[in-house]
Order: C-alpha cells, then structure tokens, then sequence
C-alpha cells in the first residue's frame, strides 16, 4: 500500500475529504538527501516472531476508537 493509499484510507475514517490527499513521487520533492524509490515496510520478520500484525484498516479503526473523537476538530485545512 502506498503512503498516499493509506492516507486517503486515514482520512476517510476520520471523515475527511480523502480528495486533500495528493500523490507526490519522492523524486519531485527536491530533497537534498537521495531516498530510494520503494521505502515501504514489511511484517514478515514479527510475523516470524509470531508477534501479531493487524491490516491497515484494523489499525486505523483501533486508532479511532483510543482517540476521544468528540472533542476532536481537524485543523482548517483538513475539514471537507
């Protein structure tokens, strides 16, 4: 999954406008440092711990319920 993927996922939950989220390549940010072109992560060695990975999804929607989402109000920018 890409970071912008799990963006749009992470705003949908929270009930923001998943259109705020833009794909960028790495390579358009003009970083002085080099980053490699794939810098995503893999589970496969806690999974060979047998530590327990959930999906994305499942970890997004275990954040939402340990946030008090009635005291919460997305910055400016961020409302739909």
């Amino acid at each position: 999954m890409s970071r912008h993927e799990f963006a749009v996922r992470l705003l949908k939950a929270f009930g923001l406008d998943p259109s705020l989220a833009k794909p960028v390549r790495s390579a358009d940010l003009n970083m002085k440092a080099p980053r490699p072109p794939n810098s995503s992560l893999t589970s496969a060695k806690a999974k060979r711990h047998r530590i327990a990975v959930v999906s994305a999804d499942e970890g997004i929607a275990a954040m939402k319920e340990q946030r008090s989402l009635d005291s919460f109000v997305p910055p400016a920018r961020f409302k739909s």
